[in-house]
Order: structure tokens, then sequence, then C-alpha cells
């Protein structure tokens, strides 16, 4: 069966974060399925102000074995920094696209370590504590994972060597379910690339301003 195609980075750019959603949440977990292997459901924000679209926390998930990830840049497409995520899935025949990390002032250089295929975006490791990787060189390895990078033995580069793309990101959420965010009064938009406990991506995003 041929697979289809799902963006996992648009832009160079976006927020990793290891999430699982249905236990402890007062929402019940209900999924729709949009096709095999892609669902998507959505939880109402406790606590947000002002709600735009009814303070929703939209969640496609997404199974690896069934999709698979690309990416896609600016540096890859001409007057890419003014393509909205829809106008990147109509021009690649993506499904879906999500930002593939936290970007510097310029717009378009990721803060992180970034490698696709044969090319380094970005050589600076910083603080972050995610790295999210996908297109692994051996059979045997998860078509996608984010790994911690505070665990024994794992370290960005033999990652970035091994798989298509290796992105490094903030880390909100670790395994298993521990917070690692403080509390703010800031709110923003949020964008987030999770994995729950089967392997499986979630895209995730809520309009509304939320503390992180």
């Amino acid at each position: 069966m041929r697979r289809s195609l799902i963006s996992a980075a648009t832009c160079l750019l976006m927020i990793a974060a290891t999430l699982a959603f249905g236990q402890g949440s007062s929402n019940k977990v209900e999924w729709k399925s949009l096709a095999p292997g892609m669902d998507v459901t959505a939880f109402k924000a406790a606590h947000v102000s002002p709600p735009y679209d009814g303070a929703k926390i939209t969640v496609l998930r997404v199974d690896p074995a069934l999709w698979d990830l690309e990416f896609a840049g600016s540096a890859q497409s001409a007057n890419a920094e003014t393509y909205t995520a829809r106008e990147w899935c109509a021009k690649n025949n993506f499904v879906a696209a999500i930002n593939a990390g936290m970007f510097r002032a310029d717009g378009e250089s990721h803060v992180g370590y970034t490698k696709h295929k044969d090319q380094i975006y970005s050589r600076t490791i910083t603080g972050y504590r995610s790295l999210a990787a996908f297109g692994p060189a051996e059979e045997k390895r998860p078509r996608f994972h984010i790994f911690d990078l505070e665990k024994p033995q794992v370290e960005i580069p033999p990652i970035g060597t091994g798989h298509i793309l290796a992105v490094q990101n903030l880390r909100m959420v670790q395994r298993p379910r521990i917070n690692k965010w403080r509390q703010d009064n800031k709110r923003w938009s949020q964008a987030a690339l999770g994995e729950d406990k089967e392997g499986r991506i979630l895209l995730i995003f809520a309009r509304s301003p939320l503390s992180v």
C-alpha cells in the first residue's frame, strides 16, 4: 500500500513534547477516525481568556507505520517565508503540517540542532531537552520517536546520523507525564509535537492563548 504524506515540519520549527492524553483528564476522549491510522479529537481547556475558538485543544493522532513524515523548509522553496500551513500542504501534497520547532528572530533559523538527510541546517546544540527524529536507517528502530536528551547515552549526533530528520526542541512534558514547565502568567497560542505510549505522533494545536 502506498503511504500518504504528513508533514512533521513546515518551516524548520516546532515545540517537541512527549504527551499522553486521557487518564486523569476531565474530558472524555472521543477519537474520530479520518483515515486508517489517522484520528482527531478536541479537548476544552480548563482556563483560557479570551476563548477565541471555544478554548479547544485539537490533537491529530497519526500512526507512523501507515503515514510517512516529510520535512519542508524555507531553504527548499522560494518565497516560502510567507506560506501558511494550508499553503505548505497544498504545495507539497501534505495531509497535515506543523512547525518543526522554535525559531530565531530572523524567522527562518531553528534555535536548536536541525539535520535533514545530508544537510545540517543548524549545528547549534542548546539546552533544550527533546530531540524528535524520524526515518531511521535501520528497520528495527521506531519510524518516529521523541528522545529525552537527559537519558544516559542519548546524544544528538548519533541520532542525527541514524535518521532522515533530527530536530532539537523545548520539552514541556517528560516521560511519564512529568510537567517540566514552570507556571507563568504569559499566554500564547500553542503548537506542539508529541508522542503517545504506543509511539503514535500527536500534532497538537490550541488557537486560544494558554499558559504553557
